[in-house]
């Protein structure tokens, strides 16, 4: 009678544990997702208005990709921000007679587009684009945000270096570029 009894006993604590545990967890890994998803619209809507905003005037400029930065960094993440900048050139093979498909484009990248001669950060303080380029903004988040840490403890699933946060955007170049300064 005692044995069953004890045995009883360490059935209720156990229940009682998990049921603990589950009342504390699951409610945190539903705000810590809605979290996550909500970070996610922003920084989407964000990524779109800046490449679209670029394609607009045919330019990035200092002051543009500076208020990008601050709002992405306002939704308590890090990012690793990846610019390209996708140049129409024309096929230097092509004969006088115009043919459809026959542009080529090549890329230049953060490197160029922020510390170039003509760059974002140079003393001009844009970048300029010509029409009929592309230009491409890929983000990713760099930290593990909070849900992504509860589903490695639960769940180890999520690696560490997997990111829950992405947003990429492309638009087509409508203006040329001209310097303001």
């Amino acid at each position: 009678m005692l044995g069953n009894m004890s045995g009883n006993t360490l059935m209720v604590v156990i229940v009682i544990i998990v049921g603990a545990t589950l009342m504390f967890f699951v409610p945190l890994m539903a705000v810590t997702n809605t979290q996550d998803e909500i970070s996610q619209v922003a920084v989407q809507s964000l990524v779109a208005e800046f490449v679209n905003n670029a394609a607009t005037k045919g330019k990035v400029t200092q002051d543009d990709y500076n208020s990008f930065i601050t709002k992405l960094y306002a939704t308590a993440n890090t990012y690793d921000i990846q610019l390209e900048h996708k140049i129409m050139t024309v096929n230097p093979n092509k004969g006088e007679t115009e043919q459809l498909g026959e542009n080529l484009y090549y890329s230049v990248y953060n490197s160029i587009i922020l510390d170039g001669e003509n760059g974002v950060n140079s003393a001009k303080g844009e970048y300029l684009l010509k029409k009929g380029d592309y230009f491409i903004c890929t983000v990713k988040n760099t930290n593990t945000t909070i849900a992504s840490q509860i589903k490695n403890a639960i769940y180890s699933l999520v690696g560490k270096d997997t990111y829950t946060i992405a947003a990429s955007a492309s638009a087509l170049v409508v203006n040329t570029g001209n310097y303001s300064k």
